[in-house]
């Protein structure tokens, strides 16, 4: 036997068939109103979501009493533009349904007419309940989002802990809307949290939370989960609020509060508290948003910790190496003067003993100023400008009044900064030191392409090929036994890098390492890189 399908009925208004035989068996809820919108067919499905019989009459509901109040001023405008623009229109509306809620819907209008007069209306209705939850979702998603990255923007942006704190603590309590906030930090020589900021207590009440709450136990019994487990807290208090609170501020009348921990590398470093006078319940969006705050917060904080624990270990350690200096050069001035007054003693024996008494305090104050040098290379940032190549040669050669430098001023200038004179200093002593008494050494400046080759080269013994590739490490000596501790040439390699440049070492002549060696660097002109004028 067949199933007989449902018999198609004309239209209530115009007599015509607008839907095909089974419309009232259609999914999507089917309806017809006349021109003051009472309803006047519906479908099995707008019947079950209006609550009225199926079919002709609709009860006599007007469609005004199906949609919320707030929106029926709005719906009697789309219909009268339809009409106006005579076709159909699309909106969305929230409608109360049979049992009592609310629904939102997607509803298609088109007017219907009657001998070329309007008579009335047809729709259909979608529910779209799903969809406003997919999209209430995805608004929940993008939401925490930004949150997320507006207080990691503002942790990351403080220039140190105390500043990182405070931007982040702002942040989180305006997005939040929470009026009270604080921050504790684990002490790691301790078992207790220690209050870094709070936020939101008025002055009489600052004093009472310092006292009660300054420090946290790790294993206090409120917070022992917070600290030690790492697990946070979602508390929303009764109207009459708890006298138990774990956040006690006598007469604020604390209704909502959380802590959650603050993580960075599976570490606890600390814990976010925050509080509300109004009754809020957290969601689980919110709570995913919080939790995810505390561990950006707790990497930003633990980077902020671990970079003020280098500042402090710089300064510490750039203290001992002042008084250090400073304590070793007053010795070396001593033993200078003593050495000086032996060496004018008649015992040829003596002067000998006093003049490498001196030799080593020389070599000592050398060790001190590269130091120094080194130091102010790591200090300083690279605030490179023209320098007059010349000066900077002739002033160090006035240096070494014994020494025969040949030198022919070339009147160009480099990009460079002060320090470049200490290049010249390592390189000419270098070759005084080892060329021996007879030494003479020449100081050439080439043009090529967009910097300069300068060049100290001298006669003396010169440097076997196995050593020239790592003379520039820092502490690597040389095979003479006059040679320091490498901290020279390592000086010179890293100006000439910090100036764009590159530093090697070859014969004088080649191919022949006992006849001199000559050292090579290449510094940039400046007239690339002055700013061309507007």
């Amino acid at each position: 036997m067949g199933i007989t399908p449902p018999i198609s009925r004309p239209c209530s208004i115009c007599r015509r068939d607008p839907f095909p035989p089974d419309r009232t068996l259609l999914p999507q809820s089917v309806f017809e109103i006349d021109g003051e919108g009472t309803f006047t067919y519906t479908n099995r499905s707008a019947a079950t979501m209006f609550g009225c019989t199926a079919g002709a009459g609709g009860n006599g509901r007007n469609i005004q009493s199906i949609v919320v109040p707030e929106e029926r001023e709005r719906l009697t405008r789309d219909l009268a533009r339809s009409v106006h623009a005579n076709g159909s229109i699309s909106n969305e509306y929230t409608v109360v349904t049979s049992d009592g809620t609310d629904c939102p819907v997607l509803a298609y209008v088109r007017p219907i007419s009657q001998d070329e007069k309007q008579a009335g209306y047809r729709g259909i209705v979608i529910d779209i309940t799903e969809r406003k939850l997919a999209e209430d979702s995805q608004k929940q998603l993008n939401r925490r989002l930004t949150m997320i990255n507006e207080i990691i923007s503002a942790a990351t942006s403080a220039s140190d802990l105390d500043r990182c704190l405070d931007i982040s603590l702002d942040t989180i309590l305006s997005l939040m809307d929470f009026e009270t906030g604080a921050i504790y930090l684990v002490d790691e020589r301790s078992s207790v949290a220690t209050l870094r900021i709070l936020k939101g207590i008025s002055d009489e009440d600052r004093g009472h939370y310092l006292e009660s709450m300054g420090t946290i136990r790790l294993d206090h019994q409120e917070y022992s989960r917070v600290f030690s487990e790492s697990t946070p807290r979602y508390i929303e208090y009764d109207s009459n609020g708890d006298t138990q609170s774990p956040f006690p501020v006598e007469g604020a009348g604390t209704l909502s509060f959380a802590a959650v921990p603050l993580i960075a590398e599976e570490k606890n470093v600390g814990a976010l508290f925050i509080a509300s006078r109004r009754r809020y319940r957290f969601t689980g969006d919110e709570e995913m948003m919080l939790e995810a705050v505390g561990r950006e917060l707790g990497n930003a904080i633990l980077c902020n910790m671990l970079h003020d624990k280098l500042a402090k270990a710089n300064r510490e350690a750039n203290l001992y190496l002042d008084i250090m200096a400073h304590d070793i050069n007053n010795a070396n001035t001593v033993l200078m003067g003593y050495a000086e007054m032996i060496r004018m003693a008649d015992d040829p024996s003596v002067r000998e003993f006093s003049e490498k008494l001196m030799r080593s305090v020389q070599q000592s104050i050398k060790i001190i100023n590269n130091v120094s040098t080194i130091r102010k290379i790591h200090e300083l940032e690279a605030a490179l400008k023209p320098i007059e190549l010349d000066r900077t040669i002739r002033n160090e050669i006035d240096h070494f009044p014994g020494v025969r430098i040949n030198f022919e001023p070339s009147g160009v200038t480099v990009f460079a900064d002060e320090l470049l004179a200490d290049v010249f200093t390592n390189l000419i002593g270098n070759s005084a030191k080892f060329g021996g008494d007879e030494v003479e050494i020449s100081i050439r400046i080439e043009e090529e392409n967009s910097h300069y080759i300068v060049s100290v080269e001298d006669n003396g013994p010169g440097i076997p090929d196995r050593e020239k590739a790592r003379m520039f490490n820092r502490f690597q000596p040389g095979t003479s036994d006059k040679s320091g501790k490498g901290l020279g040439l390592s000086i010179c390699r890293m100006l000439v890098r910090d100036y764009g440049g590159t530093i090697w070492a070859e014969d004088r002549v080649p191919g022949s390492a006992a006849e001199g060696t000559r050292i090579a660097f290449t510094l940039k002109k400046s007239d690339r890189w002055r700013k061309i004028p507007c």
